[in-house]
């Protein structure tokens, strides 16, 4: 089983590029962005990211894997290894900002931000320094409730739909009985449990077990491109109509996903290139929001076109995160395998 599918790399691509662009050039809701719908873009982005972490996550579990305790632990220690490094580099010169900023500073703000942790207390002024990583809060959430539940089932089948399951009535249940609390800055933990985008994790989990029954079924790109862009279309169509995110782009972006995991691979320059920048999503995502920090300062000190703004900086907060991916995340990556290595190496001694 291949470790990663490319053509949900190049999903991956689109999504961070789209988060980018409703950043950098959506929020600023020009007449041009508006009637291109680039306010609603980043949504897709960040829906279609959460079906692909379930996926992955789901895909990557082998049938026979032996679930357990040590097993839960080595998950939760890979993924902290995967996404904590490349953060706190990142969060860091915000961490400082905010530190000159405040005086005295919240310890519970600092630490929620270390660790990405919601506030539990629904506290208004608690958010986190780097915009972007809300997501990442949820993601880590769901990382949690994957592992637990893989500490307290025999298989891959139970651990699947068991975690689908308690997410599907997690949020049913909170919204139901009205529990959920204020969205504030979509790190409110009341509010997170309730948010139907958790469901997009479980729908995610679900579908990669029925991918792995599809066998080498596969769509040639002259089939699968024209029908993801009508979902694409269908989506942003569906938001401008005021329907619920879930379904605009909750299964829009399933429905597109499953046509990318379908999708014939190619050695085509354009398809490879494409796989580059979905292998550095995590790094565009992340370090966009230096543009998007900087983006009062331009429009404050410069009187900078925000269409040419949101154009030219979005190209090259795109670039800047693939150089970050081939520069800073890929030799972390490297030093993290290593010192793997020599422990191992070590333990062996």
């Amino acid at each position: 089983m291949k470790s990663k599918i490319d053509s949900l790399q190049i999903l991956r691509a689109f999504a961070a590029t789209f988060v980018v662009i409703n950043h950098l050039w959506g929020d600023s809701q020009t007449a041009i962005s508006l009637r291109l719908g680039l306010q609603y873009i980043g949504d897709f982005g960040v829906d279609a990211f959460f079906i692909l972490s379930g996926f992955i996550m789901s895909y990557k579990t082998r049938e026979d894997s032996r679930l357990g305790l040590s097993t839960a632990l080595d998950f939760i220690k890979k993924r902290v290894e995967r996404i904590y490094p490349l953060f706190l580099l990142v969060l860091t010169p915000f961490l400082l900002i905010y530190l000159l900023k405040n005086h005295p500073a919240s310890l519970y703000q600092i630490f929620g931000n270390i660790l990405l942790l919601p506030t539990f207390t629904s506290d208004p002024n608690y958010l986190m320094l780097v915009g972007p990583s809300w997501s990442l809060v949820y993601e880590m959430f769901f990382y949690l409730i994957y592992a637990v539940i893989m500490m307290l089932v025999p298989n891959k089948r139970s651990l699947v739909f068991t975690t689908a399951s308690l997410i599907v009535l997690m949020v049913l249940v909170v919204n139901f009985f009205s529990l959920r609390g204020p969205r504030l800055d979509l790190d409110n933990f009341s509010y997170m449990i309730g948010d139907t985008l958790m469901i997009n994790f479980a729908i995610g989990c679900v579908y990669a077990q029925i991918f792995m029954r599809l066998g080498q079924a596969r769509l040639p790109s002259l089939y699968a491109c024209p029908l993801i862009v009508i979902f694409f279309l269908l989506g942003m169509w569906l938001s401008a109509k005021g329907a619920p995110r879930f379904v605009c782009f909750g299964l829009t972006s399933l429905a597109i996903v499953f046509l990318f995991s379908l999708m014939r691979e190619s050695q085509g320059k354009i398809y490879r290139l494409l796989v580059y920048v979905g292998n550095a999503s995590y790094s565009i995502y992340i370090t966009h929001y230096f543009f998007e920090y900087s983006k009062h300062f331009f429009f404050t000190h410069f009187n900078i076109n925000h269409d040419l703004f949101g154009i030219v900086f979005s190209i090259i907060a795109v670039i800047f995160g693939c150089i970050f991916y081939s520069q800073i995340e890929t030799r972390i990556a490297r030093g993290i395998r290593s010192l793997q290595s020599s422990r191992a190496a070590a333990a062996r001694d």
